[in-house]
């Protein structure tokens, strides 16, 4: 039996579609977080979170506009201590895309 937690997890790509619009990102010489913007099923607006690191852009969480609603963090970045930081820089971005150097598709 799968839990619904497991199932809103795999019910994201995990790596970026194509289809997202990019606001923006941050990093550093060993990664890189980027912000996207994509249509959920409702064709309200979704705000995923990816990582790279090295092998390529992973999903870490997503959102919505809803900042009561907290954002469905992926796997073992579930509890990080780095959530928050990574929830706020998110979230600004968001906010400001063209301040965050958000290019589109």
């Amino acid at each position: 039996m799968h839990s619904p937690k497991a199932e809103a997890e795999t019910a994201r790509p995990v790596t970026p579609t194509g289809e997202e619009t990019r606001l923006g990102g941050w990093g550093g010489k060993l990664f890189a977080f980027t912000v996207y913007e994509v249509e959920d099923a409702e064709g309200e607006p979704e705000y995923r979170v990816y990582v790279d690191d090295g092998p390529g852009e992973r999903l870490v969480c997503w959102f919505t506009s809803d900042r009561e609603a907290a954002p469905v963090w992926r796997g073992a970045w579930n509890g990080d201590q780095w959530c928050a930081r990574i929830e706020e820089r998110a979230r600004a971005i968001v906010a400001n895309p063209e301040a965050a150097g958000g290019n589109g598709k």
